[in-house]
């Protein structure tokens, strides 16, 4: 019996020390042969699973597992993916090739000449893939709307600087300064509905924001004019009426706006009535305006008379911004706001009235 379990432990030993002299000891030198798993997302259905491998240097992969039939896509470089309410569609990044971005490196090229992320919109249903190339960001309402939005890079500019360029002032006469347009800083906002495919398109947006019960998708455009002034205009897009409203600090086009707008002014100028000038009057009397205010002195002083003699127009200009924009108001009176202008009172208590007029001045 002894001889026995001698003889099978030295069989034991042997096979042990045969196996583990089959494994290579591990070195540094395969740390770049490893992957790693990450980014995973299962849908909320649980009928869609999403996740990324990459390895140590280069390009990685993103896969879209269907949990129901057993089906697994494969997205090279993609990642950041999110599933819109109800799984209708799929978005994610497609990022530049590893290789082309080094390359690009190297030959130091501008950053708009630099190789830009992809966006990637998928129907879950039939997988019908949406491409659209030098997309900087885009966002995903997180329920009651299947609206999204992307901001697109700049354009590259291919166009080389022109050398000696010849100056086309005649003779005699003093050359003409030119006036050189300020570069826009933002770019275009899509706003986009994948199961409708409709879309809508924003020039000179900087910043924007989904709303997470995805009713509104409100963005910033900024421009500047030969005077170097930045204007602002700050939008909200409904996305039940699919229409925009607007705040601006400078004077709107009033077709804007597809369907086009109307617009209500904190003041506004108007031309004071020519009369026959007199021998000694000078011409600034043609080119005065009168200051109006848009907010009328009857509510002004019905206001100062329910919170207090502190408050102004401006203030109850907020006030309106503010109350146009609260959830309750849009909701109980949606039927009555698609067929006339919206009719506002003022709010009892004093606190409220601040709270709105506070909240109009942070949208603007």
């Amino acid at each position: 019996m002894m001889n026995k379990f001698v003889y099978s432990l030295l069989i034991g030993l042997f096979f042990s020390s045969y196996v583990s002299a089959q494994k290579p000891p591990l070195d540094s030198s395969v740390y770049d042969g490893w992957k790693s798993l990450s980014a995973e997302i299962i849908s909320d259905d649980g009928k869609w699973v999403t996740y990324v491998i990459n390895p140590q240097q280069g390009d990685g992969w993103f896969y879209i597992y269907n949990v129901t039939t057993g089906q697994k896509d494969s997205v090279a470089r993609g990642g950041k993916a999110v599933f819109s309410p109800e799984q209708k569609y799929l978005a994610y990044q497609v990022i530049p090739a590893y290789n082309e971005t080094r390359q690009a490196k190297k030959k130091k090229l501008s950053e708009d000449k630099m190789p830009k992320n992809n966006l990637e919109i998928r129907s879950l249903p039939n997988n019908e893939v949406t491409k659209i190339s030098r997309v900087k960001s885009f966002s995903v309402a997180e329920k009651n709307s299947y609206w999204m939005a992307y901001l697109m890079e700049k354009k590259a500019n291919d166009k080389k600087p022109a050398r000696n360029a010849v100056d086309s002032t005649k003779a005699g006469e003093p050359a003409t300064k030119k006036t050189k347009t300020p570069e826009a800083k933002g770019t275009e906002l899509v706003i986009y509905n994948p199961v409708l495919k409709k879309d809508f398109k924003y020039a000179d947006v900087t910043e924007y924001v989904v709303a997470h019960d995805g009713k509104t998708i409100s963005f910033l455009q900024s421009t500047s004019d030969t005077t170097k002034i930045e204007n602002f205009k700050v939008n909200i897009f409904d996305t039940q009426k699919e229409n925009t409203t607007i705040i601006s600090n400078i004077i709107p086009d009033l077709n804007c706006l597809d369907s086009g707008t109307q617009c209500f002014h904190l003041f506004y100028y108007e031309e004071r009535k020519k009369q026959s000038r007199g021998l000694f009057d000078t011409d600034e009397g043609d080119r005065e305006h009168i200051r109006r205010d848009g907010v009328s002195d009857f509510i002004l002083e019905r206001a100062k008379k329910q919170f207090g003699k502190n408050i102004s127009k401006e203030d109850i200009f907020y006030y309106v911004y503010g109350f146009l924009h609260s959830p309750e108001y849009r909701t109980m009176f949606a039927n009555d706001l698609k067929k006339m202008l919206p009719r506002l009172s003022l709010v009892e208590d004093v606190r409220d009235f601040w709270k709105f007029s506070k909240a109009g001045r942070e949208l603007a």
